[in-house]
C-alpha cells in the first residue's frame, strides 16, 4: 500500500511540474528547474508567489459579499425603484390542495393532466391552466433583483478593469507574448499584480456562495462550471507562477463583461437606448476579446509558442490549457446566444431573453375573472382595460406583463 509521504512525493515531482529543459531567449538552457527556484530568500525584493499567500482571495471574497449585501440595501434597491422599476404585484393564487401538491413535482403539466384535474377538481379546464400560470409567474425573479444581480457584477467589473488596466498598460507581456515566457518561473510578481489576482479570486468566490441565491437563470450550469474553472486557472497558474499569462486572460474577460451587465440593468429600468447601445459595445468587444484575441493571443502562446522555449510538453502544459479551452468552449456556446439576440434584434423585430424564464401573458384575478394582454372580463362579463402599471380595473386583479428582456 502506498504511504502518504510517497503519495505527496509523486505529486510534487518536480518532472511534472518542470519542463526537461527550458531555453532562454539568450540562447542559455535550464535543466534543472525546480520549486527550489520558487523559494523566497530573504533580504531581497524578489517575490515568486506562494499558495497559502493566495487563501487570503477566499477571505475577500466574504468581505465582498457583505459589501454587495450592503450596497444592494442602501443603494441599489433604492436607486432601481427611483429610476423606475416596478415592484413586483403578486395575483392572488387560491390555495387548491391538488393543484399545489401537482405543482410540487411539476410546474406546467400538459394537457391531458390539466383535463385530469378539471375533472377532479370539476373545475374549467381554462381556470387549471391559469391557476398554474399565475403559480409561476408569482415564482418568478422580481425585476429589482435582477436588476441587483446585474448592478453589482457592472460595479464590480467596471473597477476590476480600470485597475487591471492601469497595472498592465506598461506591462511588456501585454503586448508582446513571448515576454509571459522569459525567465519563467524565476518571474519576479510585484504586489500590484498579487491585488489583482486575490480579488478577482474573491469576486468569483464571492459568486459561488451566492450562487444559489442569486436569480438562477438557464445557463447555471455554464456559469458554475465558469466559476470553477476560473478559480482553478487562477490557483494553478498562481502555484506554477503563469501569473503573467494569467493576468492577461483576466484583462481580456473583464473588458467586455461591465458593458453585458449594463445592456441587462437597461432592460429592467426599460431604457431602450441605455439596453441597445451598451449591449452594441459589448457584442463588439465580446467579439473581439473572446473570438479573437483570446484564442488568437493566448491560447496560440501558450498552445504552441511556449515552444520557443520547451522540447516536449508537460503536465502543466496539457492541464493549464485544458482549462483554458474550456473558457473558450464556454465562451463560443454564449457567442450562439449573442448571435441570436443580434439576429433577433435585426431582423425579428426584437429582441429577447435566451436564457431566462418570461412571464406569462394571462392571468387569473381573485375571483376567478381570466386575464390576457392587459384586459379581463369584469364581474358583469363586460372586458375591462389595464393601466399601464398592470394593475385591472374594475376586477381587482392584475394582468402579468411579459418581459421582453435580453438576457436577465
Amino acid at each position: 500500500m502506498m504511504s502518504n509521504t510517497s503519495i505527496y512525493d509523486m505529486l510534487w515531482d518536480e518532472s511534472i511540474w518542470f519542463p526537461v529543459r527550458f531555453h532562454h531567449e539568450d540562447g542559455s538552457v535550464d535543466t534543472a528547474l525546480g520549486w527550489s527556484h520558487l523559494v523566497n530568500k530573504p533580504g531581497t525584493n524578489t517575490y515568486y508567489p506562494k499558495v497559502h499567500d493566495l487563501h487570503f482571495g477566499i477571505l475577500v471574497g466574504v468581505v465582498l459579499v457583505i459589501i454587495r449585501y450592503v450596497l444592494e440595501t442602501l443603494l441599489i434597491i433604492p436607486l432601481g425603484y427611483k429610476l423606475g422599476i416596478k415592484k413586483k404585484k403578486l395575483v392572488y393564487v387560491d390555495p387548491i390542495p391538488s393543484l399545489e401538491e401537482v405543482y410540487k413535482t411539476k410546474k406546467k403539466p400538459d394537457d391531458k393532466q390539466c383535463m385530469g384535474l378539471s375533472k377532479q377538481l370539476d373545475m374549467p379546464l381554462r381556470q387549471v391552466q391559469v391557476w398554474f400560470r399565475n403559480k409561476r409567474n408569482n415564482d418568478l425573479t422580481p425585476p429589482i433583483k435582477k436588476f441587483c444581480d446585474n448592478a453589482w457584477p457592472f460595479l464590480f467589473y467596471t473597477c476590476s478593469f480600470i485597475y487591471g488596466a492601469t497595472i498592465l498598460w506598461k506591462k511588456s507581456w501585454i503586448w508582446r507574448t513571448k515576454d509571459c515566457w522569459t525567465n519563467w518561473p524565476k518571474q519576479h510578481v510585484t504586489s500590484d499584480l498579487y491585488w489583482y489576482y486575490t480579488v478577482e479570486l474573491g469576486f468569483y468566490c464571492s459568486l459561488l456562495f451566492t450562487i444559489f441565491t442569486d436569480h438562477k437563470r438557464k445557463d447555471f450550469k455554464e456559469m458554475t462550471m465558469h466559476h470553477l474553472a476560473t478559480i482553478s486557472l487562477l490557483y494553478f497558474s498562481w502555484l506554477v507562477n503563469f501569473v503573467r499569462m494569467g493576468s492577461f486572460v483576466l484583462i481580456i474577460h473583464d473588458i467586455a463583461d461591465p458593458w453585458l451587465s449594463l445592456a441587462k440593468m437597461g432592460i429592467y429600468l426599460k431604457w431602450d437606448w441605455l439596453k441597445d447601445g451598451a449591449f452594441g459595445i459589448f457584442a463588439i468587444l465580446w467579439f473581439i476579446t473572446r473570438t479573437f484575441v483570446y484564442p488568437g493571443w493566448i491560447i496560440y502562446s501558450t498552445a504552441i509558442e511556449i515552444f520557443h522555449f520547451i522540447d516536449e510538453p508537460f503536465f502543466v502544459y496539457y492541464f493549464f490549457n485544458a482549462f483554458l479551452l474550456i473558457l473558450q468552449v464556454l465562451s463560443l456556446l454564449w457567442s450562439w446566444s449573442i448571435g441570436k439576440i443580434i439576429y433577433n434584434t435585426l431582423f425579428a423585430g426584437g429582441v429577447e431573453d435566451t436564457r431566462s424564464d418570461t412571464e406569462e401573458g394571462d392571468s387569473l384575478s381573485s375571483n376567478g375573472d381570466l386575464t390576457k394582454n392587459g384586459k379581463t372580463n369584469g364581474v358583469d362579463g363586460s372586458v375591462t382595460s389595464a393601466d399601464t402599471n398592470g394593475h385591472v380595473n374594475g376586477a381587482n386583479a392584475t394582468s402579468k406583463v411579459s418581459n421582453n428582456g435580453l438576457i436577465s
